[in-house]
């Protein structure tokens, strides 16, 4: 399918999961998927319970009750730990209490469903490195308090979209910035475009995530009111080579598909058992994958013009950007529409750091804790 860039991902279920299951997505399907938020209030009610029986088991040692329960059993280990020391044993059960309850709130991305932007060798049944053969997307975590609006500048050069993570708060954002790549970079040469981000991101960016098999959670909040953002901005589609990061480009030979076991998407968030709400922005680009008539009339908005113009010629691309690679860009930052959409409208940093081990026990990045 030539002339649309297209995106290789794959997805797993569960972040214990090991078995990829690939797809093959347009830009505007991308777009649409990273602001499509499932609701987890079920995950958002358990961690609650669980926090409560914390600060219970608390007061009760506190107040000198019988231990009773797992967690009054933690604490009063610690207490007497703290004791046995000559350390303070209310500060120790208390810095044990906070861990406890962070603990819980990280516990969530087990329920969460992961997505990759990983191509996986033919057959594979296991998650890792050693099977990744390309990676078709720059993703970044940002958890260390950077405001959006000052990550998305950095970036603002290339096409890039943002979203927010399950621990993102008002208070302390916690969010990831998604660049489509404008060829999918072989996983032997991965290493030098993720220190070209790391270096411009001015090591903000989680460096847990560098692994070619990374895995992400994809978006989900506690429920339908919960803070979170997730856009879209124009401009260039990053292209290594054009950067000066790599020196070759590979081609492809792709279609777009679904899940092949004829399973729902879930990264188009196609699960009729799931409650989903698309995130909207008035001042984001959200895409159509609608044939164009040829006959409609239709007059590109000034501002649409500017950035597109802006984005595909300004600072940041080499002389050596390839044709067809701008024409693609132009062509679908033309589909991109401003209109509201028909739907209503997270390092612990909801992503999996991929060890180059392939057993089901991939550590969970604590990065957005």
């Amino acid at each position: 399918m030539s002339g649309s860039l297209l995106i290789p991902a794959c997805t797993f279920l569960r972040v214990f999961d090991t078995t990829p299951e690939q797809e093959v997505l347009t830009l505007p399907e991308l777009t649409a998927a990273l602001r499509r938020f499932e609701i987890k209030m079920e995950t958002a009610s358990k961690i609650e319970r669980e926090v409560a029986r914390i600060k219970h088991a608390r007061q009760q040692l506190a107040d000198g009750k019988p231990v009773r329960g797992k967690f009054m059993g933690k604490l009063s280990k610690v207490e007497a730990e703290a004791k046995k020391r000559g350390a303070d044993p209310r500060a120790a059960v208390q810095e044990a209490a906070e861990q406890l309850i962070t603990d819980a709130y990280k516990s969530a991305k087990r329920d969460l469903r992961l997505w990759s932007p990983a191509l996986y060798r033919p057959g594979a049944d296991k998650r890792g490195s050693d099977n990744v053969t390309h990676v078709s997307c720059l993703v970044l975590d940002y958890d260390d308090g950077t405001p959006i609006a000052e990550a998305s500048t950095t970036w603002s050069t290339f096409f890039h979209l943002v979203y927010t993570t399950w621990s993102h708060t008002a208070e302390h954002a916690r969010f990831r910035v998604v660049m489509p790549l404008a060829f999918s970079v072989p996983a032997e040469d991965w290493a030098a475009v993720w220190s070209w981000a790391e270096e411009r991101a001015h090591f903000t960016i989680d460096p847990s995530m560098k692994s070619p098999a990374a895995t992400y959670a994809l978006p989900a909040v506690p429920h339908r009111d919960w803070p979170r953002e997730a856009y879209a901005r124009p401009g260039a589609i990053l292209d290594p080579v054009d950067e000066g990061i790599l020196s070759r480009r590979t081609s492809l030979d792709l279609e777009p598909h679904r899940p092949r076991n004829g399973e729902p998407s879930a990264i188009r968030g196609e699960d009729p058992d799931k409650d989903y709400v698309d995130h909207q922005d008035p001042d984001a680009l959200y895409f159509v994958d609608e044939p164009w008539e040829l006959e409609m009339e239709w007059e590109a908005p000034d501002e649409l013009v500017a950035a597109v113009k802006g984005g595909v010629h300004g600072a940041g691309t080499g002389a050596g950007t390839s044709a067809s690679t701008r024409t693609d860009a132009e062509a679908d930052a033309a589909a991109a529409s401003d209109s509201d959409s028909d739907s209503d409208s997270d390092s612990d940093s909801d992503s999996v750091s991929d060890s180059d081990s392939a057993s089901a026990s991939d550590s969970a990045s604590d990065s957005d804790s």
